[in-house]
């Protein structure tokens, strides 16, 4: 009986320090402390193959196979804040400078940007889920989109990656990478996203194309999240409706290899 009751010391001893553990690396729920009347996140994902086929030419992140790599993040966006708005600002500006808007938009690339403060864990997922780090992506995202509300490039990443691996995760982008390589009715993309996530319209949904050569090829993927069921997502209620997008009625999910990608 000692020894089961020392084992049993033991384990609890263990299980506590796991918690601890648990709760010391943890991050906090992206709380913004400036600006925080907005309304929803736009979670912005690319379809890297057609990215890479149409605006992303040349760029760093389209020259190296990334296997499974299809559906990528590129950010996560807060919608324009009222008072803001009440200043004056109009969504167009927004959505063109975010927090630019204050600081102006440095030239000469991204990379001229301060560098984020991650840690080791955190930049090695990032690098992973968003090749666009390989163009500094991550510094205009988190200065454009992040830094203004007062939040840490930490807390702000390790949201949008848990958002972008729910997403990722789900029947509808298995749908889509299932379809790699075809061509595809806007109407199934949006009729199985409704299945997907148990809504009645798919007006979080939008689809971005890039047209060349007479063929739409679909490059970005938007989903948009209420602002305070973040923590919700992907449940039905979380789900915010965002501007229409411009895919036609048919669009080409392009697959990594075709015309030479890698």
């Amino acid at each position: 009986m000692r020894m089961a009751s020392g084992v049993w010391r033991f384990i609890g001893v263990v299980l506590a320090a796991l918690l601890a553990m648990k709760a010391a690396t943890a991050q906090p729920p992206l709380t913004p402390v400036r600006f925080a009347d907005f309304d929803h996140y736009t979670l912005a994902l690319s379809w890297h193959p057609g990215f890479c086929q149409t605006e992303g030419r040349g760029r760093s992140e389209c020259g190296a196979a990334r296997p499974g790599a299809q559906l990528v993040l590129h950010g996560l966006w807060p919608s324009l804040p009222d008072q803001l708005q009440h200043q004056g600002v109009t969504q167009s500006e927004w959505w063109q400078t975010g927090c630019y808007h204050f600081s102006g938009e440095p030239q000469g690339g991204f990379c001229r940007l301060t560098p984020l403060v991650l840690d080791d864990t955190l930049q090695n997922q990032l690098d992973q889920a968003m090749p666009g780090t390989a163009s500094c992506l991550e510094r205009h995202e988190y200065t454009k989109h992040a830094v203004c509300f007062g939040v840490s490039a930490q807390t702000y990443f390790d949201t949008a990656l848990r958002l972008y691996r729910q997403f990722n995760d789900s029947d509808w982008s298995d749908f889509v990478r299932l379809r790699a390589g075809t061509m595809v009715a806007r109407e199934t993309l949006l009729e199985r996203f409704r299945a997907t996530f148990h809504v009645k319209n798919s007006r979080a949904l939008r689809l971005t194309c890039e047209r060349r050569d007479n063929v739409a090829w679909l490059t970005g993927i938007a989903v948009g999240i209420h602002r305070q069921a973040l923590e919700d997502f992907p449940q039905p209620h979380s789900l915010a409706p965002l501007e229409p997008g411009n895919c036609p009625g048919r669009l080409l999910i392009t697959d990594a290899s075709r015309r030479g990608l890698k």
